[in-house]
């Protein structure tokens, strides 16, 4: 990695706009690798974002005339490129500030990965440039990363990986922001995803590489009629919700991912969930406060698919699932890790051999203990087949994790096209639960319940969950 350096306060002609400071902390390495990346994709929405996103354009353009940098005024088509490039980037290093990780974002400098964007390259690198001149952002050049690959019998290898530049906002361009009304922790509301324009995704499979999986990579599109259809069910929804005044969390429009599109048997068959756009979209919300969001004015309820993926797979295996009450009570083992394993068996490709890292490293964190030593893996296996004998062949049925989300994502949907054909009703999904007014969780219910038979061949237990205080008639 590059040694970082602070690029000092801004020019001489705007200092009197700031107060001297020293130069913020030398960063983690942590928070760098762990940067989200800067998509270039927001727009100002407020009067005072608007203002702040002005007030750095002023500054900007002085620099560039102070230091002659600059010699001829812009056309009319590069300001409005300038301009963009100002607006998306201070989206971006403001959502950095609200996200945590340091406050870092990151961004490719190659040209290529400009490529169909809103920004062009030529006007970012611009900006940046002036940006970290001024002392408005602190930056980290692209470095190499050690990374350690585990392999089977325990064999290790390193390698060094590539990383883009690293950005974030300086306490100037933050004080500057405040100093116009506009709060980092509030950049949601001021600060806008624009609708996703990408309404369907295809990815290949993903990869192992060692221990560490590879997400599956975008594959180009067909204009077949399939995809037209996909794409008119997407547009249908991201239409409705948009005349639907969201309070409490953030959600400018879905896009839908389908998976394994390299897989012999893929048909548009495989995953197909509903995403939203942007990395502080509702979906990310933790269920509390989820349960504190309003749609039209209206407390929302959450309605659950108990075990969606484990139901799912009797269902297409014609196989009766006997248990009642909760389906993640085995015996002898809590229920936190009956989930855990559940959720990452039946997102693999077979049985796990050792416990995935993210959720070792969780374990210790929590506990202070070794997930593996604490519940080994080839026991809680052993548990769970006991509990549900259906599990005992997975990897080697024809049903893989693909078609399980598939199954699931068409209920799902299949119920929200249904709620907006049928009833003009709103509802959010976050993977295997939907968001609905708290007033029509029967009828959303009901209508969830005969989706999902319809496309999982089984009848799923649900759960609903209201919001604190809601009194649920009956009650």
């Amino acid at each position: 990695m590059q040694a970082y350096q602070h690029t000092g306060c801004v020019d001489a002609e705007s200092a009197a706009t700031f107060a001297h400071r020293e130069p913020d902390n030398v960063p983690d390495p942590q928070d760098l690798l762990t940067a989200p990346m800067a998509t270039l994709t927001r727009r100002a929405k407020t009067v005072e974002v608007q203002s702040f996103v002005d007030a750095a354009v002023r500054l900007l353009e002085g620099h560039e005339t102070s230091t002659g940098i600059r010699q001829r005024k812009r056309t009319e088509a590069a300001q409005t490129a300038f301009l963009r490039a100002v607006e998306a980037f201070l989206g971006d290093l403001l959502l950095g500030a609200k996200i945590g990780r340091g406050g870092w974002v990151f961004r490719s400098r190659h040209a290529k990965s400009f490529s169909g964007g809103e920004v062009t390259y030529r006007q970012f690198i611009a900006v940046a440039e002036t940006m970290e001149a001024l002392g408005l952002i602190e930056v980290v050049d692209g470095f190499n990363a050690m990374k350690t690959i585990s392999w089977e019998g325990g064999q290790t290898s390193r390698y060094q990986q590539g990383k883009a530049a690293r950005y974030r906002a300086s306490k100037n361009l933050l004080d500057l922001a405040v100093g116009m009304g506009v709060e980092a922790q509030d950049v949601g509301r001021h600060f806008q995803e624009t609708t996703p324009t990408k309404l369907i995704v295809l990815k290949d499979s993903s990869r192992r590489f060692g221990r560490d999986k590879i997400p599956g990579r975008p594959m180009s599109l067909s204009p077949t009629a399939t995809v037209e259809r996909l794409m008119d069910q997407v547009r249908l929804i991201n239409e409705f919700l948009d005349g639907i005044d969201i309070q409490g969390g953030i959600h400018k429009g879905f896009y839908r991912v389908f998976n394994l599109g390299d897989h012999p048997g893929f048909d548009w068959n495989k995953g197909g969930r509903l995403y939203s756009i942007g990395i502080d979209n509702y979906q990310r919300l933790k269920e509390k406060d989820r349960l504190g969001m309003t749609l039209d004015g209206e407390s929302v309820a959450e309605i659950d698919i108990s075990g969606s993926y484990l139901t799912a797979l009797h269902g297409l295996l014609g196989q009766p699932l006997k248990i009642e009450g909760d389906l993640y009570n085995v015996p002898g083992i809590p229920r936190s890790i009956v989930k855990g394993w559940l959720v990452a068996t039946l997102s693999n490709a077979g049985h796990l051999k050792r416990w995935p890292k993210d959720k070792a490293a969780d374990f210790v964190e929590e506990t202070g203990q070794s997930l593996s030593e604490t519940y080994s893996i080839k026991a809680v296996r052993e548990a769970m087949i006991a509990n549900y004998p259906v599990l005992d062949a997975w990897g080697q049925v024809e049903i893989d994790w693909g078609d399980l989300m598939f199954r699931e994502s068409e209920a799902v949907i299949g119920t929200m096209v249904h709620l907006i054909k049928a009833y003009q009703i709103p509802a959010l999904p976050v993977h295997d639960s939907l968001l609905v007014p708290a007033s029509k969780v029967g009828l959303c219910r009901n209508l969830l319940v005969d989706h999902y038979k319809y496309s999982c061949k089984i009848e799923p237990r649900v759960t609903v969950d209201f919001p604190e205080g809601w009194v649920v008639e009956g009650s």
